[in-house]
């Protein structure tokens, strides 16, 4: 009977906003709860994580490389390089905030949205300026 409970309580939650608890997921004593728990894939999550950061930056050089020309570059395009480099950081903050909702971590559809936009909308606009 519990569990049919708390299948329902889960199905209304508004996953649009911000959890309640959500500031708990930044506090070093949650961290090292779930790594006492969970160490093993504590460790598998913080790799993940990483390799979600570090993605669309990465990316993002990588099609840039093919388009910029060291010897060329001119300060504009530098700067929006930078902000393109920057932006694609919004795209990895979607990805890991997808990741975490097998951990019970994810912070809500309008956080995943909006880091998605900004991150593709600054991305493609760079680009589209340097080509």
């Amino acid at each position: 009977m519990a569990d049919k409970r708390k299948k329902k309580n889960k199905a209304k939650t508004d996953n649009w906003r911000l959890p309640e608890n959500a500031w708990e997921y930044f506090d070093p004593r949650y961290d090292d709860d779930y790594r006492s728990r969970h160490p093993v894939m504590y460790c598998l999550t913080v790799v993940v994580i990483f390799i979600l950061l570090l993605a669309a930056p990465i990316a993002y050089i990588y099609l840039c490389s093919r388009i910029l020309h060291a010897d060329s570059i001119s300060s504009s395009e530098l700067t929006v390089w930078i902000l393109g480099w920057i932006s694609s950081f919004g795209i990895s903050i979607g990805l890991c905030n997808l990741f975490l909702i097998i951990h019970d971590q994810y912070l809500g559809h309008y956080v995943t949205v909006f880091s998605f936009i900004i991150g593709f909308v600054g991305t493609v606009l760079s680009l589209e300026f340097l080509c």
